[in-house]
């Protein structure tokens, strides 16, 4: 033992050197080899094991990820079923290429798997550059890769509503345009950003917090993950995988056609081929394609899965309160007046 390692010492030492290092292998007998090869593969079975511990419950923990109602999806319970052939689906976007980047794993389960009719509604043209034009022409181009015909891509060019990070968009312009899309195609179901606008772009924001208090037709929004998930490329989506399989059990995942867990929420996980057809319609915006967009098509999360969490619907106990600035007018839901004076009464 004590001659293995010595000979084993002297191995690493001559790692540096190739000559030496071949030498020192020679020097080891076959069982000596064999011995070394064996604590090599154990090392490596144990770090395997603390690392992807720290994913799972460090970096990618699946309450973060899916949420606290995930636990009270239990194998046994009916899955709901969210979306269907029957809905008239509308996404909206705030620019060209946000329904690949972001959208892109939704709208192939929804338009291709559950073959529901999914229109697409950009509130800009995306002219922050001058290309405007452009831009417009690879969102159709775009959309015909994720399964929309040119027919059901939609957008806007309304001096409230130009592409910018310093520019403030006008909440009512955005709703006018979003009730009429939706009059006009009989839509039954809206997806938009979360409050954090996916990305962080105020744009994005300014979507979300103008359909926050919709109550015309029901609305998802996706939801918005740390940048450490964003970046990770397939392995929150893998958690995802591993989460849904020890609650909905194995046999009754169909990753790429989107999982309905509790009533509020909807998670896809795209297949290999339909994450393939989100790069490729990505690659259809050829003006946005600069390097670090290349390592986002590669790398990001949302290009492989999406989770989507219904936007509550004000209750008996709220009222929605319309705000008006300078050049904005928000919602906000507040308790309703009944509760504010139930209370009081319990207060007093």
């Amino acid at each position: 033992m004590d001659q293995l390692t010595s000979r084993v010492a002297r191995l690493l030492a001559a790692a540096s050197n190739p000559s030496s290092y071949l030498t020192s292998v020679r020097e080891l007998t076959a069982a000596q080899l064999a011995a070394v090869a064996g604590a090599a593969f154990l090392l490596f079975l144990v770090a395997s094991r603390i690392f992807t511990t720290f994913l799972d419950h460090v970096l990618f923990p699946a309450h973060k990820i899916l949420g606290p109602t995930l636990a009270e999806s239990s194998s046994g319970s009916p899955r709901p079923k969210h979306f269907d052939a029957s809905d008239r689906i509308l996404l909206v976007i705030a620019h060209p290429d946000d329904e690949c980047m972001f959208f892109g794993p939704t709208v192939v389960a929804l338009a291709r798997g559950h073959r529901a009719l999914v229109h697409v509604l950009s509130l800009s043209t995306g002219n922050a550059d001058g290309l405007g034009a452009v831009r417009v022409k690879e969102l159709v181009r775009s959309c015909a890769v994720l399964g929309l015909p040119e027919a059901r891509v939609h957008w806007v060019d309304a001096p409230q509503l130009q592409d910018g990070m310093r520019n403030v968009w006008s909440a009512r312009e955005i709703r006018r345009h979003v009730r009429e899309t939706v009059q006009e195609h009989g839509i039954t179901q809206i997806i938009t950003f979360d409050e954090s606008g996916v990305s962080g772009h105020p744009n994005h924001i300014a979507v979300a917090s103008a359909l926050l208090a919709w109550t015309a037709t029901p609305v998802w929004q996706l939801r918005s993950v740390p940048l450490v998930h964003k970046y990770a490329g397939q392995a929150v989506p893998r958690r995802l995988l591993r989460a849904l399989s020890a609650t909905q059990g194995p046999g009754r995942l169909a990753i790429g056609d989107g999982i309905g867990v509790g009533q509020d929420r909807w998670i896809v996980v795209a297949r290999d081929a339909q994450a393939h057809r989100v790069q490729m319609a990505m690659q259809c915006h050829a003006t946005q394609l600069v390097w670090f967009r290349w390592l986002y098509v590669r790398c990001a999360y949302y290009m492989w899965a999406n989770v989507l969490e219904r936007v509550p619907v004000a209750d008996e106990d709220e009222e929605v309160v319309e705000e008006q600035g300078e050049e904005t007018r928000t919602r906000r839901r507040v308790p309703s007046a009944a509760a504010r004076r139930a209370r009081g009464s319990r207060n007093e």
